[in-house]
């Protein structure tokens, strides 16, 4: 029994660093890394006969790269009139896959592809402990992101009684470790994660972070505010199916 535990701890730690190394190299090799979720498609011929099918992602977070809100990711293979084209080895997307994008950028055009067929991390195909692990590996990276999903397999129903009463203090300094206390009422007791305004493209766009919330109850929010946080209002996004999000009732933090 001793020899079995001590194989599964090695097992473990296999898992972990063999990930954590698939990130840095996955990092390496592309130039755009996004959060985002699939919200449409379509194919069309190539000049050389080739189908590619043009995927629409909507982007909820930027880890590396500047990207727009949508950009358009392009795979080969698809169909079109009846005519079909099947590639292997090549990244399967479809509408509403939500996950890691590991992007490079076509130098004739705006569209962004896939160098291989792991450039993809589907959170669908990930268990709770997967997503985990996963979200390690991410904060060594980006200690200011962290990936945060959860699988098809969390049970928790979405809630429709969440809601924001205050945020305090009302005046706060971003990037000086002040916390910030949000309470309420319906956060439930799984921790979720907590949205900034960007002060880097003047507030156009929330990013989301999980690591910096010091507590989380069902009615109370405890957050440090992080460097890049912009004036105006915060949002929460609970770890419910489907994801549920509320925002502060205030102009400003």
């Amino acid at each position: 029994m001793k020899e079995i535990t001590h194989f599964i701890c090695l097992l473990t730690l296999a898992f972990s660093y063999s990930q954590t190394e698939l990130i840095q190299i996955l990092n390496n090799n592309s130039s755009f890394i996004i959060e985002g979720k699939v919200i449409s498609s379509s194919s069309n011929f190539r000049p050389n006969g080739d189908i590619v099918t043009n995927y629409i992602v909507e982007k909820t977070q930027n880890l590396k790269g500047s990207a727009q809100a949508n950009i358009t990711v392009q795979v080969v293979g698809g169909q079109v009139d009846g005519h079909f084209q099947i590639v292997t080895h090549q990244v399967k997307l479809k509408t509403g896959d939500k996950g890691l994008f590991f992007l490079k950028r076509n130098s004739s055009s705006t569209n962004y592809f896939f160098k291989g067929e792991d450039y993809f991390m589907n959170y669908a195909r990930l268990s709770k402990q997967e997503i985990d692990e996963l979200n390690k590996s991410i904060l060594n990276l980006y200690p200011d992101f962290e990936v945060i999903s959860h699988s098809k397999n969390t049970t928790r129903a979405a809630t429709n009684l969440a809601e924001i009463t205050s945020v305090l203090p009302l005046e706060i300094t971003a990037g000086t470790g002040s916390d910030l206390t949000i309470s309420g009422t319906g956060f439930g007791a799984e921790k979720g994660t907590v949205g900034f305004l960007n002060a880097n493209d003047g507030g156009a766009s929330y990013f989301f972070t999980y690591h910096l919330i010091k507590s989380w109850t069902d009615t109370e929010i405890l957050v440090t505010v992080p460097e890049l946080a912009g004036t105006g209002r915060i949002k929460i996004k609970l770890p419910t199916t489907p994801e549920t999000s509320i925002m502060a009732p205030f102009g400003t933090p």
